[in-house]
């Protein structure tokens, strides 16, 4: 191991400005895999788990999920944490000195990107087999996203620092990851979400002994995030048995769509979201958000709310159940149409992908309806 990390391959892949599709990069990882767990005896130390640290990019390739693999090896056979090795972690420059300073290194844009593509199919420990390219480089790990959240949620945050939170997009991997196929994955998620809200509530209880001692952390989107957290709350389906039931693909995209605009209200879904929001104490899974609102729009921005919804409704067709949904809302005939009429094709393109397989059509109570 030592010969490893003192070669001029460590040297290069190490670099802060080295890139991740370097051919040397998923054989070299790959090598130090294999001798990793093939004797964790001798290989799980902390100095070794040390300089592994500049190797890991965060992202979905294999390389990067294998080297996570081995931070998850280590903490099973020494039963210590590496949240203090993975706190000084950064996507840039340099290290972090505290694991808030990691998560805001992270881009907002790969990270909103990864909210809308979260791999349903992702498990919480282990490797998924996904191919090296830049599908993969280009979304973050939920996993190691959720994992340096919750390690932010135990330290102290000003009001300022969740205004750079929201800014992240984190919230939005926390929710899809309600929707995972994965029981861990959403037992992590729903964790996050609820240190979120009582952080909200009561502020950071690691710097007080008592509840009375707490201060809750104060700053102007504060409310609007309670509030939606709290609608969230009330849309989890009620647990049939020990494991946390899914969230609907539906509303956890149109949520994490949502949460983006709090930091930014100059973005234009954010007047038409706080309007949806606020009529309503609960969401329907059966229903698509602000579908006939953004669908027949008149006013200034009538083709951006179109447009919007027609990419929503495409993010989220991702499940049998929505392709259901989207069936009994006769979304898949009106889209079509108004494409028609306006002379646009992006719609018509949109139905194509969504249009669901016949075994749903068959099993849809058209009589009912």
């Amino acid at each position: 191991m030592s010969l490893l990390f003192s070669s001029s391959a460590y040297n290069t892949l190490a670099s802060p400005v080295s890139s991740p599709a370097l051919a040397i990069r998923s054989p070299f990882i790959h090598l130090l895999s294999a001798m990793f767990t093939s004797n964790p005896y001798m290989t799980c130390q902390p100095n070794f788990i040390e300089q592994l640290l500049p190797l890991y990019k965060g992202s979905l390739s294999l390389s990067d999920q294998r080297i996570l693999s081995l931070f998850q090896l280590f903490e099973s056979y020494r039963h210590i944490s590496v949240a203090s090795v993975l706190s000084a972690w950064s996507s840039g420059l340099g290290r972090s000195s505290r694991p808030f300073e990691a998560l805001t290194s992270l881009e907002p844009t790969r990270m909103l990107a990864t909210a809308i593509a979260f791999p349903l199919r992702r498990s919480l420990c282990g490797v998924q087999p996904v191919e090296e390219n830049d599908e993969g480089q280009g979304l973050y790990d939920p996993c190691f996203v959720l994992a340096l959240f919750g390690a932010t949620l135990s330290t102290d945050l000003t009001g300022l620092d969740w205004v750079e939170i929201l800014r992240t997009n984190v919230l939005g991997v926390a929710v899809m990851a309600l929707s995972s196929r994965d029981a861990e994955m959403r037992t992590l998620g729903g964790f996050v979400l609820t240190r979120t809200v009582k952080y909200l509530e009561v502020g950071s209880s690691r710097f007080a002994r008592t509840h009375a001692d707490n201060q809750s952390v104060a700053f102007q989107e504060k409310p609007q995030l309670a509030y939606i957290l709290r609608l969230l709350r009330y849309s989890i389906p009620a647990p049939t048995s020990d494991t946390q039931p899914r969230l609907p693909v539906l509303i956890s995209t149109f949520l994490a769509h949502v949460l983006r605009t709090l930091a930014s209200p100059s973005n234009p879904l954010y007047p038409a979201a706080s309007r949806f929001l606020l009529q309503r104490h609960k969401f329907d899974a059966g229903d698509v958000p602000m579908l006939f609102g953004m669908l027949y729009a008149s006013g200034e921005g009538h083709k951006r709310d179109r447009n919007w919804i027609v990419r929503f409704i495409r993010d989220a067709s991702r499940s049998e159940a929505v392709s259901v949904v989207l069936l009994l809302q006769r979304v898949v005939i009106l889209i079509p149409r108004i494409g028609v009429c306006l002379n646009d094709e992006r719609p018509l393109s949109f139905c194509r992908r969504c249009i669901p397989r016949r075994s749903m059509l068959r099993s849809v109570d058209w009589s009912s309806r």
